[in-house]
Order: structure tokens, then C-alpha cells, then sequence
């Protein structure tokens, strides 16, 4: 791997889930051969669709089309809490932290197609803490790797993920979907992605005790996963997109040093005030646009941007790639 970028954003959605580009064929978990029962495990049983468990535990799948005998597995209503899918009627369920246990649970997703070499690609998924889980995390990562990969035993896998999220972002949201976004350049021929926790500590410091609840709830962080997404940034199809939409052209993107900006909103040429974010809405430029002189990024940190022209003509907006 030759660059890593990690990101946590409450704040800003980059929409990467609803995109056509999306690598994830079944990111909403919605395409199955089976409704979820008490019975058997529909991911270990391989039903559903580019989902596999990699590892002895035994992740779980909600669905709205669970039988009266298998409530356990309804949505928005099920034996861990209460949540109702951020998009269509499924989600997944992981344990991936418990008390006194070296275990964490994971999910396998197949993609549609291998990682180029040098693309830039960005990840993000969305969770939610399940109100019967007594402790909140923040261990939580993708591993990209060229196989699928399986492990008898229900612990920790021994994977490096190429993006996690930070130890200060404890995940403790049980009302809302909390978005995990990431950004990385690709080996090539990676075509599987492996989510859940990678830390091999058996007491992670970046826990927290929530409360105890009742005696029905668990010594466990569990989390519902929805919308998982990936985009390739360096295709083609989402450079002309993007560009279509902002009406703004950033180039070089990727940018090292420095970015120009032309299109149609900077033809506009009377007093275009420039802004550039970051993926959590910080602004980190402020500027008057001057056509044809180069603008320099040089001092940002790597990942993805968002430059906002506002004129008389109103709001354009483009992205971009830091490296």
C-alpha cells in the first residue's frame, strides 16, 4: 500500500453510496436468497449476495422480510435494539469488541470488479451502535485484499486495514447512521473488502462504558452496518460527472503543490469568492478567485477537498484529491 488516508465525517455526505460507480454491488444488503431466521445463519450459509463471513463468528443480518417466528432479525425492531435501515429494508450486525474476550465478528464484501493501479478510491459505510450494547468503540477498519480470506477461529483477524477509523471517534450514536469515509491509492487487483475490528488488544483503551442497562443487555460493542460504498475517484465516468454537475474544473487531480481552477462559473470573473473544505465541512481556504494564477495546496494534508466558488450566479462546487 502506498498511501493511506484516514477520515471521520459526522457532518458532510459525499452522496458515494447513491453513485452509479459504486464497486459494492449489494452495499445495502438488500439482494438476498433468503430471509434471516432463527434457524440459520444467512451469511455463513451464503445467502446474501457478495457477503461472506471470513472468520469462525457469527455475524448477523436484519431484514424486514423476517418471519413472525424469526422477530429476533426484524427491523427496525430486533433482539439488539432499535434502528431502521438508513436506506431499503436490510442491514448487518456486527459484535466487534467484548469484554474479557479476544473476538470480533467481520463482514466479507465481494467487489464488482479488481482496483486499479495508483487509483485513488473512497470508501464509506455507515453504523450505528444498537442500544443494548452496553460499550461504544472507535476500533473499526477496511483491509483490501486481492483474495477473500477465511479463519477457523472466532477472534481477531492478523490483517493490517488500510483505513480505520481514529481511536478518538468513539462510536456511541444509537439514534442516528454514523458515516466512516476513507480514501487510499490501490496496490491493484485487490477485489475483496474486509470490515470489522483489527485491533488485537484484548483490553482496547478506546472503549467506553455506556451504562448497564437491564439484564438483558450485553458486555459488547455491536453495531448495525448499512450503505457500504466505494468509488473509484480516478475513473472517467466520476471526473465527467463531477464536472458536469460543479461546472468547475480542478486540475491537476490529483494536486501536490498546487490546483487550477477554470469552467464555466469562473468565466463569471466579477468577484468570485473562493472557499476550499475539508471532508468535515472545515474551511481551510478563503480566497478571492484570481483566473489563471495557480493556487497553492502545498500545506493541506492528503485527502479529499471540496472548492466552493460563489459568484452572482450562485454556488459551484468541485472536488478534488490531495496527495
Amino acid at each position: 500500500m502506498k498511501y493511506v488516508f484516514i477520515l471521520f465525517s459526522f457532518i458532510l455526505n459525499t452522496g458515494l453510496s447513491c453513485a452509479q460507480n459504486n464497486l459494492i454491488s449489494n452495499g445495502s444488503f438488500e439482494n438476498n436468497n433468503v430471509c434471516p431466521n432463527h434457524l440459520a445463519n444467512a451469511i455463513n450459509n451464503g445467502n446474501i449476495a457478495y457477503t461472506s463471513n471470513p472468520n469462525g463468528g457469527t455475524p448477523d443480518y436484519f431484514n424486514s422480510c423476517t418471519t413472525a417466528m424469526s422477530q429476533a432479525y426484524q427491523v427496525p425492531s430486533n433482539f439488539l435494539g432499535y434502528q431502521s435501515p438508513r436506506t431499503g429494508t436490510a442491514y448487518i450486525g456486527l459484535d466487534i469488541w467484548d469484554k474479557g474476550y479476544f473476538v470480533s465478528e467481520y463482514i466479507q464484501i465481494k467487489l464488482s470488479e479488481n482496483l486499479k493501479q495508483n487509483h485513488h478510491y473512497a470508501f464509506e459505510c455507515y453504523l450505528s451502535r444498537a442500544e443494548k450494547s452496553r460499550y461504544s468503540i472507535s476500533n473499526f477498519g477496511v483491509h483490501f485484499s486481492i483474495d477473500s480470506v477465511y479463519y477457523a477461529p472466532f477472534e481477531i483477524l492478523p490483517l493490517t486495514p488500510q483505513i480505520i477509523n481514529p481511536p478518538t471517534n468513539l462510536l456511541i450514536d444509537t439514534t442516528d447512521w454514523m458515516p466512516i469515509t476513507g480514501t487510499f491509492i490501490a496496490n491493484g487487483g485487490e477485489r475483496f473488502i474486509i470490515l470489522g475490528n483489527f485491533n488485537n488488544s484484548m483490553q482496547s483503551l478506546d472503549t467506553i462504558y455506556q451504562y448497564y442497562g437491564s439484564a438483558n443487555h450485553y458486555d459488547a460493542a455491536y453495531y448495525y452496518i448499512d450503505d457500504v460504498s466505494l468509488i473509484d475517484l480516478d475513473s472517467a465516468l466520476v471526473v465527467k460527472e463531477n464536472e458536469a454537475k460543479a461546472q468547475v474544473l480542478v486540475f491537476p487531480n490529483p494536486a501536490k503543490e498546487s490546483i487550477n481552477i477554470s469552467g464555466i462559473a469562473v468565466q463569471d470573473k466579477k468577484d468570485v469568492l473562493l472557499s476550499i473544505t475539508d471532508i468535515t465541512g472545515k474551511q481551510v481556504i478563503q480566497a478571492i478567485l484570481i483566473e489563471k494564477q495557480p493556487l497553492s495546496v502545498a500545506h493541506l494534508e492528503a485527502g479529499i477537498y471540496f472548492v466552493k466558488l460563489q459568484s452572482r450566479k450562485g454556488l459551484n462546487v468541485a472536488k478534488f484529491v490531495k496527495e
